[in-house]
């Protein structure tokens, strides 16, 4: 739960609502910054919790990658569920959902509404806007991905199912769920 402490004099439903803000502020802020999908929530999220709020610790970062993974979601999403429930419980991991969320649900319906009234010649400059963002994305995405393997890789094992389940993924044609419901089990079992 989140480390707060009580101010002297002040009611205790006045803090739990301070509590529910701070949580709604972080994660809006949060997804009203992370471009490129839910791996680039990943640092956010481990940058504003496990290093500037200390809400969570770098093992608990590691076990909500690796349940936000596994879960049936977004991961992005998913990580916000089980960090608000982490430091706030059941309403904590309401307010980080719908707050994560939130920006991009804004951000959507503006740009609707702006391409609406966009001609034909302003929507190459917004197609120009798109591609140079892509190496930000990938940028994020790489942080992300040095982020997991930084907490997630302790020993040869977890460097073995995680190589082994990459190359299942990259070279199988079908479905991959059964690939990461198996190393899912596998993970679980030995750790």
């Amino acid at each position: 739960m989140l480390p707060i402490c009580k101010p002297e004099g002040l009611p205790y439903i006045l803090i739990n609502s301070m509590v529910y803000w701070l949580i709604f502020i972080t994660f809006f802020k949060i997804g009203l910054f992370s471009f490129g999908g839910g791996y680039a929530t990943l640092p956010l999220i481990e940058r504003d919790l496990v290093l500037n709020r200390a809400w969570l610790t770098a093992e608990e970062f590691s076990r909500l990658v690796s349940i936000s993974q596994t879960t049936p979601g977004p991961i992005g999403i998913n990580s916000a569920t089980f960090a608000g429930y982490t430091t706030a419980g059941f309403w904590g991991s309401l307010t980080a959902t719908l707050s994560l969320c939130l920006p991009s649900l804004l951000i959507i319906f503006a740009l609707y509404q702006l391409l609406k009234r966009v001609t034909q010649k302003k929507t190459e400059f917004t197609h120009a806007v798109f591609r140079y963002m892509r190496p930000v994305v990938v940028a994020l995405v790489a942080t992300a991905v040095y982020s997991v393997g930084k907490g997630g890789f302790t020993n040869l094992g977890s460097w073995l199912i995680a190589l082994i389940s990459f190359g299942l993924v990259i070279f199988s044609e079908g479905n991959i769920i059964p690939i990461i419901l198996t190393f899912g089990l596998v993970g679980i079992l030995l750790y």
